[in-house]
């Protein structure tokens, strides 16, 4: 950002490359109309030396917004992911203990019925 001079142009393909949060996104295009610094999107046709102010800070706003839920929601999805065999491997655990009583009640009564 120190690098950047009035009249520069950032061009970026997406807004969520802009940031990783709303917060951070919104806080580094604030910085950039400041500095007086055009901004480029590709993917959402933004174009803040061109467009009205209103229109693509809505889409800024927006965009940011839905990159973050869609962030969160991945992380979530990861983390289910992860769970799901961490649940199973318990289970398989309580499953091989149980088989394993069993087994060893079955033979001490095996053992008991050939001593008596």
């Amino acid at each position: 950002m120190e690098r950047l001079a009035p009249g520069d142009t950032i061009v970026v393909s997406e807004l969520s490359r802009l940031g990783r949060s709303l917060g951070e996104m919104v806080r580094i295009v604030e910085q950039l109309k400041e500095k007086d610094v055009a901004l480029i999107a590709i993917k959402q046709g933004i174009n803040t030396r061109s467009d009205s102010d209103m229109a693509s800070k809505c889409i800024i706003y927006l965009s940011g917004m839905f990159a973050e839920l869609e962030r969160d929601f991945l992380s979530q999805r990861t983390k289910m992911v992860w769970r799901e065999p961490r649940r199973r491997a318990r289970s398989l655990v309580v499953r091989k203990e149980v088989l394993a009583n069993r087994k060893w009640i079955i033979e001490s009564m095996r053992l008991n019925n050939l001593l008596n």
